[in-house]
């Protein structure tokens, strides 16, 4: 079989092979980090060398019977995701190097594979199974929207000296239409998808949802980031209407197309009920045409419901020097700035009125941007932290975040400065520098355009704001 190669927003998976027993080595001879599998740890190098050539030889096959992955961050090799048939369904097995835990790298590369072998292959039913001591394997499995379908006995760890307990997770995909190719996924019988028909919703993304959001490259370039990348949960009909959301410390996001008739709009209320219900405290990221439905139909329902922000969607083609420059030079963040940088960005949330993200999840987001060296802080005369940016790539777009003035270095044009000088750092790597910003704050939008920026687009964030009293 030709190799798998899968890409997601930070990792590479690619089948592995006894060039990765040094690296392999670091994680299948780790006992503590493997305390709760049943096959790891290995006892020794040659034992891993052994399975990896039996890895490699099934790659090697017409059909082969399962698959094991290497996964790679920055081209490093840092764990491995595999899928076996067991019992008429795929069964999903993971391990990242203990350097590397708790990234969200397990759900990252797991929730690829889904994706890659659900749409190419047809593949509906995925199952996973865990210690029931071990909550972190137990949190990935739940954030890949898999359910808990049994617990039993008789689990043995390897070298473990007694038996323990085991929780069965599986995740079955639905069509929802006619037309898809029943899979045989018995052993030998591993067949390639050809003919999927149409589909209700998915819960995974590919290319052609990629190229929906093409249609609006600047409101919806974060979505689209965000669905290479770990998500608590995602739907698709991969024509008419995507749904993403990350967690609970950020907005759901909603793509339609443009021209939604009433049947669209009213799909699109039934996903976000079944889903992330406006009337739970979700917000909602979406097109204006769409929010005004979702505004209605809430109020319908007995929610009041309205705009938490209008946003603005901005590129810069041609940067231009402020008028007035701040006072003090440009800081590109390096490690030992990780701590201060972490600490400011709940101060960032907290100005926009919004509530800040788990600290751990703001240290993993700072230190990759410290390691793209696309975090920056613009320091005053003294050498004191005046302002902080930040910008993600995004295929050829650049995207700037985080833009935050420190309240005693405001109106010294620390920010406008800041941006102009990260704006050009991201021309200069060849992308294409894009920004949002609150559509209501005039001085933030006239700090933009005054050095090049371009309004592109328009999208909204709505929340439920309480029920409707009966005097209203």
């Amino acid at each position: 079989m030709e190799d798998i190669v899968i890409f997601t927003e930070r990792l590479t998976l690619r089948p592995i092979t006894v060039g990765d027993l040094e690296t392999a080595c670091a994680y299948a001879l780790d006992r503590e980090n493997t305390r709760y599998m049943v096959r790891m740890p290995r006892e020794s190098a040659e034992e891993t060398l052994e399975f990896l050539r039996g890895a490699e030889e099934e790659w090697k096959k017409d059909r082969p019977a399962f698959f094991e992955f290497a996964v790679l961050y920055r081209g490093g090799h840092i764990g491995g995701v595999s899928l076996y048939e067991e019992d008429g369904a795929w069964e999903l097995g993971w391990i990242i190097n203990a350097a590397y835990r708790g990234r969200g790298f397990a759900q990252e590369a797991a929730r690829a594979v889904i994706g890659h072998f659900s749409e190419r292959f047809g593949i509906r039913h995925f199952t996973a199974h865990c210690d029931t001591e071990n909550m972190a394997s137990r949190r990935v499995m739940e954030k890949l929207g898999m359910t808990r379908t049994g617990e039993s006995g008789g689990r043995r760890n390897r070298f473990a000296d007694r038996d323990s307990r085991e929780y069965r997770y599986d995740l079955i995909l639905h069509d929802g239409g006619t037309g898809t190719k029943t899979v045989d996924t018995g052993p030998g019988s591993f067949k390639e998808r050809r003919d999927p028909g149409p589909a209700a919703c998915d819960a995974f993304t590919d290319e052609r949802d990629l190229d929906l959001l093409g249609q609006d490259r600047y409101t919806f370039s974060i979505l689209a980031r965000l669905l290479k990348g770990p998500c608590d949960i995602i739907r698709s009909d991969h024509k008419r209407q995507i749904l993403c959301h990350t967690g609970a410390a950020y907005p759901v996001w909603l793509w339609t197309p443009d021209g939604l008739s009433g049947g669209d709009k009213e799909a699109a209320w039934a996903l976000a009920e079944a889903c992330r219900p406006l009337k739970d405290g979700y917000r909602y990221n979406m097109k204006y045409e769409l929010a005004e439905f979702f505004i209605e139909k809430a109020r319908q329902s007995g929610i009041r419901a309205g705009y938490a922000m209008r946003l603005f969607a901005y590129d810069c083609p041609a940067p231009v020097g402020p008028a007035e420059r701040a006072e003090g030079r440009l800081h590109v963040c390096r490690e030992e700035d990780i701590e201060e940088a972490a600490g400011l960005i709940p101060r960032f949330y907290t100005g926009i009125g919004d509530t800040p993200p788990p600290r751990e999840h703001i240290l993993e987001k700072v230190r990759d941007a410290v390691a793209d060296r696309a975090f920056f802080f613009w320091k005053d005369g003294a050498g004191n932290t005046a302002a902080l940016c930040s910008f993600r790539q995004n295929g050829s777009l650049a995207w700037l975040g985080s833009v935050y003035t420190l309240p005693e270095h405001r109106r010294k044009h620390c920010a406008q400065t800041l941006v102009y000088e990260v704006t050009k750092i991201a021309k200069e790597r060849g992308l294409t520098p894009m920004l949002y910003t609150d559509a209501d704050y005039e001085a933030s939008n006239a700090c933009y355009t005054k050095i090049g920026y371009t309004l592109r687009g328009r999208l909204c964030t709505i929340a439920a704001t309480g029920p409707i009293s009966p005097e209203t």
